[in-house]
């Protein structure tokens, strides 16, 4: 009996690294065709109250800042964590030192993706994690996309 179950054992653990290390790319999650939606929502300080106020800006699929933001997100992938295998609707802490949330989306059914700040994201409603320490990949990403943002409403200004 041992002699199958050790094997067994070994298979399994080898499979279950594989399927919670291996990393996915962004890029499978955002079509080309479609325009993407970009949200950027401040965060409430503590004690604060009040309306949750949001920059939305849209991007069509022949823009410049559409082809930006989808070449900043195929630099990085994403991976599972334990999180993922349940939908539940609980979330990674949000990290207070980026300020704000990004959230990216295309036709709201089809495809979505929500940096929090952490090291732990939202991809189509289902918890993942970027990185493997720390948050420093997600702030990159979001610093990134809000550079590309404020670089096109500073040309629409001039």
């Amino acid at each position: 009996m041992k002699k199958i179950i050790l094997p067994l054992f070994g298979v399994t653990i080898i499979i279950f690294g594989f399927v919670m290390l291996r990393p996915l790319p962004f890029s499978d999650i955002l079509a080309y065709d479609l325009e993407i939606t970009v949200l950027i929502i401040p965060h409430l300080q503590q004690g604060e109250h009040g309306r949750l106020t949001y920059s939305e800006y849209i991007f069509q699929p022949d823009s410049e800042e559409f082809i930006q933001i989808r070449q900043i997100l195929g630099e990085y992938s994403f991976r599972r964590c334990f999180r993922s295998f349940f939908t539940s609707s609980a979330g990674f802490p949000i990290n207070e030192s980026a300020g704000y949330s990004l959230h990216i989306r295309q036709n709201i059914s089809h495809a979505s993706i929500i940096f929090w700040g952490s090291s732990g994201i939202h991809v189509n409603s289902q918890l993942y994690r970027i990185g493997y320490f720390g948050n420093e990949k997600a702030l990159a990403i979001m610093d990134k996309i809000r550079i590309i943002i404020e670089h096109e409403l500073e040309i629409q200004n001039i």
